[in-house]
């Protein structure tokens, strides 16, 4: 894993309730931040965030909203969990050096042999696939926030 300092960051679900917390305190810690959102978002942000549009489908279009990222930070909604190993996959071809998997809440391990499980198996799946890839590319690194449950209100 390489030690360089990380500055550019995008955060996936940046106009959600905690993809906002993120852009705002990454913003006053004067990272260099891309909110990467739906097309048909209508979100607006700050003057000194680059917005990208990308559709969870097709892995191409988050490729070139991460080429020149030195992080991704996921907060996609529990119901698009599916589908975090193609943000996975683009933040890897684009040479991404930190991966930051939307695990905000509990940890899914902890809860791995539980009756809960089915709940987290998205979570799981994704966190299984980047310790993958970790393995496989020494350039690459992955984490995790498990924060305890909290609820938007």
């Amino acid at each position: 894993m390489t030690s360089e300092l990380i500055r550019k960051v995008a955060v996936v679900g940046a106009s959600g309730n905690t993809g906002r917390a993120i852009v705002d305190a990454l913003l006053s810690r004067e990272f260099v931040v891309t909110a990467v959102t739906r097309a048909s978002t209508n979100a607006t942000f700050p003057a000194a965030v680059s917005i990208k549009t990308a559709d969870l489908e097709v892995k191409d279009s988050f490729y070139s909203a991460f080429r020149g990222q030195d992080a991704v930070v996921s907060v996609i909604a529990k119901q698009a969990l599916d589908s975090e190993t193609t943000l996975i996959d683009a933040a890897v071809e684009a040479k991404v050096k930190r991966f930051i998997s939307s695990y905000f809440g509990f940890s899914s391990s902890a809860l791995r042999d539980s009756r809960l499980r089915k709940a987290v198996e998205a979570k799981m799946k994704s966190q299984e696939y980047l310790v993958q890839l970790s393995q496989n590319y020494d350039w690459f690194s992955w984490t995790s926030l498990a924060t305890g449950l909290y609820f938007d209100l």
